[in-house]
């Protein structure tokens, strides 16, 4: 499985050429989770079938860690116009002032618009699908009914089906909390994602696969509409 290197070149000969009207980056396919829905194993197999880059939260806030960026929060090893690019996104989404407020939220944003001009990549990571356009991302939800997902969670970490139930509902308010107060995102609107699996009715394999497809339907839909580029389609198997 690759990972992410932000500073690295373009992936499979993606330019993102300066005299192009405007900047678009290498689709990403962002996933939500529920937990205990498998989120992580379906984003790592997805990955894995496409050839992709993969960036998780751990992976992400590692990256925050690392040497600082320029004065005014650029990478200096990143082309301008992919700079200008991260620098508009992060205006428009910054419209109310809330990621000034949070620095660290605001370097973490950054790292995400970063990683996805990179290459091609799966990211696993709270609020992604809100940091990235809707025609620079497949925004996918990973649904399991709560009694399956507590059922997992008991088995994988050794509960009690009560401390089970405490720990899935505890961790999914929690990354809802973060979603409202950081990035002002409604949880509750299914009109977000692009696609929602059940992982009760497919199963990692089967999710993964599905994934893949409309992957592969949403670049040539943009396509179609005028907003894709054909080198964003090198890479995808056929």
């Amino acid at each position: 499985m690759t990972t992410i290197n932000p500073g690295q070149p373009a992936f499979h000969g993606y330019a993102p050429a300066s005299e192009s009207p405007g900047y678009r980056p290498p689709l990403a396919i962002v996933i939500s989770r529920e937990t205990g829905a498998r989120g992580r194993s379906i984003a790592e197999r997805v990955a894995e079938l496409l050839g992709w880059g993969y960036l998780d939260q751990e992976s992400l806030e590692y990256l925050t860690q690392g040497p600082p960026a320029g004065n005014d929060g650029r990478d200096p090893e990143i082309e301008p116009v992919v700079n200008d690019w991260i620098d508009q996104r992060l205006q428009e989404l910054n419209q109310d002032g809330t990621l000034l407020r949070n620095p660290q939220v605001t370097s973490l944003v950054r790292r995400i618009l970063e990683s996805s001009t990179a290459e091609h990549c799966v990211i696993l990571a709270r609020g992604a699908g809100r940091v990235l356009p809707d025609d620079a991302r497949l925004h996918v939800k990973i649904v399991s009914p709560l009694e399956t997902r507590i059922a997992y969670i008991a088995q994988l970490n050794r509960l009690s089906p009560t401390d089970a139930r405490q720990f899935v509902v505890e961790k999914d308010k929690s990354r809802e909390e973060f979603l409202a107060a950081k990035l002002g995102v409604d949880t509750s609107d299914i009109a977000q994602f692009d696609l929602v699996v059940n992982t009760a009715q497919f199963g990692v394999e089967a999710a993964a696969q599905l994934i893949v497809t409309a992957a592969r339907e949403k670049e040539t839909f943009l396509r179609h509409e005028g907003l894709g580029e054909p080198t964003w389609r090198v890479g995808m198997p056929e």
